[in-house]
């Protein structure tokens, strides 16, 4: 007889996001004295006792939404498993050392961006010294393929959420199509400035960010025919200040002394895009931007149906908007913080918790979990205590019970 299915979906709502809290913090440490080499030592120190501070650059989770992959400014790629249930204090030393899974080091290459494959020990890494594409098996820590092709720095890898092709966005004005199979490039698209990319949940349809105030839609099937839809009329600047819509302007607006990621020609915009997001549900589009500007447009008709701006970006850095599962709430790094939209009531909610700037934020695909990483990872889960959301069941009933998301909050980390 077959078990009954116990998986339960919970409902993202204002309490239960106002209840997130962090909940565990995994420790992002410099790797010095990780050789048994005097001159790799001094290397290693060089690398972590420099101007630069250690950070994370990149970070995803795999689809069934278990493992975490991270990689930092000091070469270094960790992987962890978010899962492990806890245990008594006695344990705890053990309990560490499970949740992460394995520690690689990648100096000879360097490491920008990282991305999973389809298989959750597989990942796709930018390398910084070669401007190469590596394909990763984390299980025995093999190089399974390299693709060669970018001539600058890759900002983006974007796996194709069915198949095994993906694509890569670079400073080089190029974004390039491949296929784990092979190690030739199968497309290449060139752009005015640099582009963004971003295939939509299904995998049928990818946008393009040319760079030009334009986005571009394509056919993941047919695309050598063109772009089916193309959309330019954004908004060509922030607006002088923070505050939603042009609301409460007490902020920063665009750095126009930071002239590699601006222009001042008229009718062109005067700020960089950094991502590209599709919604859940495909029907949005999120841009952010090196501003403090996100837009949010229209999938099928390209209207812009709201900017975000109420976030501070002073320092014209890459931002990385993201919708919520649920597609409720679109959320943001700010600094230290993360900002939330609620997108069906306009209002903001913002999470404390990071002392220095959050590089990435993700949530969980599979659970009601959130990440966060700046110097290091944190994990946010909601309070039982706190709030009681509506939890349904797959038949369509409801259970107030909020087993699944149970957490005992800590203090806020410190980085």
């Amino acid at each position: 007889m077959a078990q009954p299915n116990k998986t339960k979906s919970v409902i993202l709502n204002e309490n239960v996001i106002k209840a997130f809290g962090m909940s565990k913090v995994f420790r992002n440490l410099p790797t010095v004295g990780t050789s048994t080499n005097n001159k790799s030592k001094e290397k290693e120190k060089q690398s972590t006792s420099g101007n630069e501070e250690l950070r994370i650059t990149g970070m995803d989770i795999d689809n069934s939404g278990q493992y975490i992959v991270t990689c930092d400014n000091d070469n270094c790629i960790k992987f962890y498993d978010c899962l492990i249930p806890k245990r008594k204090q006695k344990k705890k030393k053990k309990e560490k050392q499970n949740r992460l899974q394995k520690t690689v080091y990648v100096k000879n290459f360097g490491v920008e961006c990282i991305q999973f494959t389809h298989h959750n020990k597989c990942i796709l890494m930018g390398c910084t010294k070669d401007h190469a594409i590596r394909y990763h098996s984390l299980h025995d820590n093999v190089y399974l393929r390299t693709f060669s092709g970018h001539t600058e720095k890759i900002t983006h890898v974007n796996m194709h959420p069915l198949s095994d092709q993906f694509m890569s966005c670079s400073f080089d004005k190029s974004i390039r199509f491949w296929d784990l199979r092979t190690s030739d490039c199968i497309a290449k698209l060139e752009v005015p400035q640099r582009p963004t990319c971003a295939y939509d949940r299904e995998g049928l349809v990818f946008a393009i960010g040319t760079g030009k105030n334009e986005l571009k839609l394509y056919d993941s099937r047919q695309y050598g025919s063109g772009p089916f839809q193309t959309f330019s009329d954004f908004p060509t600047e922030p607006s002088h200040g923070r505050g939603d819509n042009a609301h409460n302007h007490n902020g920063h607006g665009a750095n126009e002394n930071d002239k590699s990621h601006s222009t001042n020609i008229p009718g062109t915009q005067r700020y960089e895009w950094s991502n590209l997001e599709f919604s859940p549900n495909g029907k949005q589009i999120l841009i952010s931007t090196r501003t403090n500007m996100l837009i949010l447009v229209d999938a099928f008709e390209g209207n812009v149906i709201r900017t975000l701006e109420s976030f501070d970006n002073s320092e014209n850095k890459d931002s990385y908007g993201i919708f919520t599962p649920d597609n409720s709430f679109v959320c943001v790094p700010e600094n230290g913080d993360i900002h939330f939209w609620d997108l069906n009531k306009y209002r903001d909610i913002i999470w404390r918790g990071h002392p220095k700037k959050i590089e990435r934020f993700l949530f969980n695909p599979k659970y009601c979990m959130a990440v966060s990483a700046a110097q290091h990872v944190a994990i946010w889960l909601p309070d039982a205590k706190k709030v009681q959301p509506q939890v349904q069941n797959k038949d369509g009933t409801t259970n107030e019970n909020m087993s699944v998301i149970k957490s005992s909050l800590k203090g806020k980390g410190k980085d």
